[in-house]
């Protein structure tokens, strides 16, 4: 972290995190209700990247800064008084499991059988295709498939949320906030999860959804 200096402060963290454990966040097991090893993986919402960083920068504008310093009162209404900031999230995507619909009668389905890794990396993998259906089968009727719980990842995000701001004083004890805030700012598509049922063939690994497109908000505070 940075303290504030010449107008600046940030703030920047990584995480690398790794947790396993048997108990999902909603719900119960999804294969043998009697064998809680088997529900062993990824824990839920889990991201094993995260990078966040937070930012403001007053710009050096205006009376006692460092340019034009002596603008006067009615220049640093115009040009004083500015600051700039951010939030900025990088981060990989949750975990998740697949499923499959029993047509067995009495059956109620569970996790598929693996019979490959069907992680795909780099441009293999996208909104199309983000894994290998072709490594996950139908467990025969009545037994549990192998698959582990939250073996697979989803897409992760970029997040670049800016803003700016401008003090005006009013009075002595009265400031006005001018407050512009632009949420996802380059517009980034952040994909959401694939479809993980692989009984529905024309959907499973593809993604038909994602995160919100950028918006811009303005607002004014008043400070006393």
């Amino acid at each position: 972290m940075q303290r504030y200096h010449n107008g600046l402060t940030f703030q920047v963290e990584y995480a690398w995190t790794r947790s396993l454990d048997d108990v999902p966040v909603v719900g119960g097991p999804v294969n043998d209700p009697y064998n809680a090893r088997a529900e062993r993986g990824n824990s839920d919402q889990m991201r094993r990247h995260t990078m966040s960083a937070a930012y403001t920068y007053e710009l050096p504008i205006g009376t006692g800064k460092a340019l034009l310093g002596n603008a006067g009162r009615l220049g640093n209404l115009l040009v004083g008084g500015w600051s700039i900031g951010g939030i900025t999230y990088l981060r990989t995507g949750g975990p998740f499991s697949l499923t499959y619909t029993a047509t067995a009668v009495g059956w109620r389905g569970g996790r598929p059988d693996a019979v490959c890794d069907g992680t795909l990396h780099g441009t293999d993998r996208g909104k199309q295709g983000w894994f290998n259906t072709s490594c996950y089968k139908v467990p025969a009727p009545f037994t549990y498939g192998n698959m582990s719980r939250n073996a697979l990842f989803a897409p992760g995000d970029i997040v670049f949320d800016v803003n700016f701001l401008k003090n005006v004083r009013v009075t002595e004890r009265l400031t006005a906030q001018l407050r512009g805030e632009l949420f996802n700012f380059p517009n980034h598509v952040n994909l959401g999860g694939p479809a993980g049922n692989i009984s529905t063939a024309a959907t499973v690994g593809r993604i038909t959804s994602a995160g919100d497109p950028r918006q811009v908000q303005f607002g004014l505070k008043l400070l006393f």
